[in-house]
């Protein structure tokens, strides 16, 4: 009677399961005179019960014919959430929070109002109101824009408020040299200086981001005010001409003068050269 080892298929343990797959267990039926047979048929995990048998009046070395054994194929293990320490642990997914809709920045904008010209106490200055939105900046860049030479800046301003008329001097509170007038030594005032480009008007830049540019007139000189040297001043008053006509009327005049002197002197020649 022939002697037959155990199947060493008998002996192996089932694939375990890990957390998203269940356990296996494979068997075959390829032993010389040995059937290996399973009950229930294999199905995924559970339980199941192999029978060895001993075929052909074949014996198994303790000199039975069958062996018996039960399987336990488990199924995945699945994921938790409970103990982050134990396997197969997932944490939750965090509650998903609504994010607010941000508020739109608004664009910013700027006004500029109340913008005047203005005498005080002979000195020219410019009146300023400034609204602004959608910034929080709260000075303003005040820019005299010259269009042939160098601007005049004034920096970090308040929003509303009075500036001086680039060029304006003052002395103890009171105008003493006016854009667009020189004085000689001798004290006469003429027409003339580098700060011309203020009158008779004059763009000027207000920025705070954004920016807005305006033309704004001189100011006009008043009885109690006055925008240029009171010597000016007081002829103009007297002539109730202005200095420019006035000096283009005697330019023109001169002009006449040297044509008639010039054609005095021509007919004085005409007249020798017919003696």
């Amino acid at each position: 009677m022939p002697v037959v080892p155990i199947p060493a298929l008998f002996g192996a343990e089932p694939t375990p399961p890990t957390c998203a797959t269940p356990g296996s267990f494979d068997f075959e039926d390829t032993f010389p005179n040995v059937s290996v047979t399973v009950s229930p048929a294999y199905d995924g995990p559970g339980l199941y019960v192999l029978t060895v048998t001993a075929e052909n009046g074949a014996t198994f070395p303790d000199g039975t014919t069958t062996k018996t054994r039960t399987i336990t194929v488990e199924a995945a293990l699945g994921f938790q959430s409970t103990n982050p320490a134990a396997p197969c642990f997932l944490a939750p997914s965090p509650t998903p929070t609504d994010t607010p809709t941000p508020t739109p920045t608004p664009t910013p904008a700027l006004n500029v109002g109340v913008l005047s010209p203005i005498c005080d106490n002979d000195v020219p200055k410019l009146r300023y109101d400034i609204t602004v939105t959608g910034t929080p900046n709260t000075t303003v860049t005040i820019t005299w824009i010259n269009p042939d030479g160098a601007d005049v800046v004034y920096a970090d301003q308040p929003l509303s408020g009075t500036v001086n008329w680039p060029g304006a001097v003052s002395a103890n509170g009171r105008g003493v040299d006016w854009p667009g007038w020189r004085q000689l030594s001798d004290g006469t005032w003429v027409q003339g200086d580098e700060f011309d480009w203020v009158r008779p008007s004059v763009q000027v830049l207000f920025q705070v981001n954004p920016e807005a540019t305006v033309t704004v007139a001189y100011p006009p000189s008043s009885p109690s005010c006055l925008t240029s040297p009171p010597e000016v001043e007081s002829t103009l008053s007297a002539t109730g001409a202005d200095v420019v006509p006035l000096l283009g009327v005697s330019a023109a005049l001169a002009t006449v003068g040297l044509a008639m002197a010039a054609g005095g002197a021509w007919l004085r020649r005409r007249e020798q050269d017919l003696d």
